[in-house]
């Protein structure tokens, strides 16, 4: 996508919101066929090429997906963003089952309401939310949760708000 738009080395905002929105990945959730004959199970994938495919088995793992921990903040002024920096949920155990994180934001304080900041898949975790609403300065909160391959979702990580400065050209 980005070859596509001219490699832009300062992406405009349609530009990113494009990158954006064909970043995420495919996810596909299936059961493999259990042959009762065989230990072993079976599936078939199907991608156009070139492609990647990674492959994971596993089963739920009991109990609830605990929250993201250590919300930071740092403002990007240039862009007019903030990037949002959190931990992995503890237990390491959990990781494999991890599937992904929503990031929700608020600009009406710490209780809300609350929006989801994208609707790409964010799989690392940090996330560059650009104010695309029309306020040019204000204090917004984030909060982070966790999806696993089962989509269940941990609780919301603890709340962490900074102000957010308008974009500086």
């Amino acid at each position: 996508m980005w070859n596509k738009r001219g490699s832009p080395v300062w992406p405009a905002a349609d530009d990113l919101d494009a990158m954006e929105r064909a970043q995420a990945p495919v996810l596909m959730l299936s059961s493999p066929k259990k042959d009762p004959d065989l230990a072993a199970a079976t599936t078939t994938v199907s991608v156009r090429l070139p492609s990647v495919t990674l492959m994971q088995f596993c089963t739920p793992p009991q109990g609830s997906l605990p929250a993201p921990e250590q919300l930071t903040l740092f403002a990007v002024p240039k862009f007019g963003g903030t990037v949002v920096y959190w931990r992995r949920p503890s237990p390491d155990t959990i990781l494999e089952t991890l599937r992904s994180f929503v990031v929700e934001y608020s600009t009406s304080g710490m209780d809300g309401p609350f929006k989801v900041a994208t609707n790409a898949t964010v799989l690392s975790t940090s996330f560059c939310h650009r104010h695309s609403d029309s306020v040019e300065s204000s204090k917004r909160c984030y909060r982070v949760r966790a999806l696993d391959y089962w989509s269940r979702y941990s609780e919301q990580s603890p709340v962490a708000c900074g102000v957010a400065t308008a974009n500086e050209q």
